[in-house]
């Protein structure tokens, strides 16, 4: 039963965190030029750098679904019939 709740829990998890990426990724091309001109204010110079920079909201994701996908494999399951 808390295998249960922990994949729903995980499931609502994953597709509101998925809207406010999505949210963030359309308000992000209006933020875009003003962030790009925060990392030159670091005398980020590396056009490389600074593209992978931009990245950093689906990273976030990236690690935050591995981290969960951790946990869910740690979870003990017990044979009881109810």
């Amino acid at each position: 039963m808390k295998k249960v709740f922990f994949w729903i829990f995980y499931v609502l998890f994953l597709s509101f965190f998925d809207i406010g990426l999505t949210i963030a990724r359309i308000s992000w091309i209006m933020v875009d030029s003003r962030f790009y001109d925060f990392l030159l204010n670091f005398n980020i110079k590396n056009e490389w750098i600074l593209e992978k920079l931009l990245l950093l909201p689906e990273l976030l994701f990236i690690i935050i679904s591995l981290i969960f996908a951790y946990l869910v494999s740690k979870i003990k399951v017990s044979k009881k019939v109810f």
